[in-house]
């Protein structure tokens, strides 16, 4: 423990500046482990997750609150049946919330658990509820979805299936038109906000690169180009630059290539020029990007090698003036650009708190910005995953990790 105390000590003197947050709010109570905070469009709301028991995955809910903690409401529950369950609420998007902030978009997970408590999704479909919880509703040809998100300012879905087939379709499930085909191996695939351009990870040069393609499936471009494999992909908020993690490829029969391995920030236009490395220590590793609202600074969570739990830092966008705020991971700035929501830690469960920024760290709120709608006409066609499935199991995996402790 004074080892850890004195990394984190000497983290802050040395490679940043001293914690500038002005206050952080503890939202949950830790009873039970709580993350993924997602804020409202006007920042009113925030909606998140919670797995009461590490042995029951079906018991996931989805909750929403005020932005102060208060009028918490649960909204979706699951249910275990043996080694059968169901979550129903949890959803793959950083952005569930309709534009207008009165409607949900969520999944609906059938899967099993096996030896050893890991769980193996079978089927995936898409739901959508008002923002009280009530009139949930299936999106009709939702089934053995990967991933999906609202797009063209929430008057379409963006839906990809298990086959990696990208749909758009009306909230309601009609007028589906298939877009494109990806690869076995494209993955990650996110809808530009305010555009039509979708950003994907694919490995069809060699390595697992960004590529950009216009919504019809045209048009591809290779963004990023070496031998490291890029994680977290994130759009800023206006959609014009893409913020990454470049991670050093692993060689699992040397163990020291565990420790000199790096992940590093990066960010870049969303024609992939003028790419910057933001950080680069190989002390650490750097991930979860968010570009602020108005683009001019960067959140992210760290966690350092040696005996340390992860840090959420701040810097600008060009790599500078890093500022450690708190312990914690998934760091999501509010609308408004004063408040950052991010999963905390209280004893042995996790819990969701908000830093409230000083006024040096605050970012200005996103100007509205007109939608360019698209023009794509395609044949509609039927639907032949687990985009969500990842998600969940990181929280589960995150809340057996904390128990452990």
């Amino acid at each position: 423990m004074k080892t850890k105390i004195l990394l984190i000590f000497l983290f802050c003197l040395l490679a940043t500046n001293a914690a500038s947050a002005s206050e952080i709010l503890q939202l949950t109570d830790g009873t039970e482990s709580n993350g993924f905070p997602i804020w409202s469009p006007d920042g009113e709301k925030i909606v998140y997750y919670t797995l009461s028991e590490v042995g029951n995955i079906g018991n996931t809910k989805t909750w929403v609150m005020d932005s102060d903690g208060s009028n918490k409401t649960q909204l979706t529950s699951g249910k275990s049946l043996g080694p059968l369950f169901l979550i129903s609420g949890f959803s793959p998007t950083d952005n569930p919330w309709f534009p207008e902030g009165n409607k949900l978009l969520y999944g609906s997970l059938l899967g099993v658990e096996i030896i050893g408590d890991i769980p193996i999704f079978l089927k995936t479909d898409i739901r959508i509820m008002n923002a009280n919880g009530t009139s949930k509703k299936k999106v009709k040809g939702s089934s053995d979805v990967e991933y999906y998100e609202w797009a063209q300012n929430g008057t379409k879905i963006f839906m990809v299936d298990k086959s990696k087939n990208l749909w758009l379709l009306n909230p309601d499930g009609t007028n589906k038109v298939l877009l494109a085909q990806g690869a076995e191996n494209d993955s990650l695939f996110l809808w530009q906000p305010h555009g039509d351009k979708i950003a994907y990870r694919s490995d069809s040069a060699g390595y697992p690169d960004i590529w950009a393609m216009n919504s019809d499936g045209t048009g591809k471009l290779q963004l990023t180009n070496s031998e490291e494999k890029e994680l977290d992909i994130k759009w800023s908020p206006d959609g014009t630059k893409i913020a990454y993690v470049s991670a050093s490829v692993l060689n699992t029969s040397n163990i020291s290539t565990f420790y000199n391995s790096s992940h590093t920030i990066w960010v870049m236009d969303s024609d992939g020029s003028n790419k910057r490395k933001l950080t680069g220590s190989y002390d650490r590793w750097d991930a979860r990007p968010e570009l602020s609202p108005d683009g001019k600074m960067i959140a992210f969570d760290t966690t350092y090698k040696k005996e340390s739990d992860p840090l959420i830092i701040v810097m600008d966008v060009d790599g500078t003036n890093e500022t450690v705020l708190a312990e914690g991971r998934k760091p999501q700035w509010s609308p408004m650009g004063d408040k950052i929501a991010f999963t905390g830690k209280s004893g042995n469960n996790s819990v969701v708190s908000v830093i409230v920024l000083d006024e040096e760290l605050k970012s200005e709120p996103m100007l509205p910005i007109a939608y360019a709608p698209d023009n794509t006409q395609k044949p509609t066609e039927k639907a032949p995953g687990f985009g969500a499935a990842i998600a969940v199991f990181t929280l589960f995996m995150l809340v057996n990790r904390m128990k452990k402790k």
